[in-house]
């Protein structure tokens, strides 16, 4: 992807607007992985004003792509971010990136299951994550 390769240098000086605008248009073409990296961008003000609100947007339709970071970085509400206001609604979204084998997603599974965060305490699916995470 060229705004990869401008983000971080590779075969040029590193060049953040250009990145950005490579990133713009893939995210207009439904590419997930340009929505993760725009969402970035945002969140970290790289080469554009830092702007939590566009992060939140773009992660959330990151996610609605199947983009797992997408999908796990929408309920955390890290970093400022508009966080999910129901513990099922985090699930939901954990639970998309999960299935597709990110850990951190896993993992948090795991531990929603283990605590009943969410959903009905169940060990068996908790120690089912824990394992997949590991």
């Amino acid at each position: 992807m060229l705004g990869e390769w401008y983000r971080r240098g590779i075969g040029c000086g590193a060049d953040f607007n250009r990145a950005f605008k490579y990133y713009k248009r893939a995210t207009e073409l439904g590419d997930a992985t340009a929505h993760q990296h725009l969402a970035d961008m945002y969140e970290k003000g790289a080469g554009i004003h830092r702007d939590e609100g566009m992060a939140f947007l773009y992660y959330r339709k990151a996610a609605e792509k199947g983009n797992a970071t997408g999908s796990a970085t929408v309920p955390d509400g890290k970093g400022g971010r508009t966080p999910i206001n129901t513990l099922e609604r985090a699930f939901f979204w954990y639970h998309q990136a999960a299935l597709q084998g990110f850990q951190p997603a896993q993992f948090a599974i795991s531990g929603m299951y283990r605590t009943g965060a969410g959903v009905p305490v169940d060990p068996v699916m908790a120690d089912k994550w824990a394992q997949a995470a590991s």
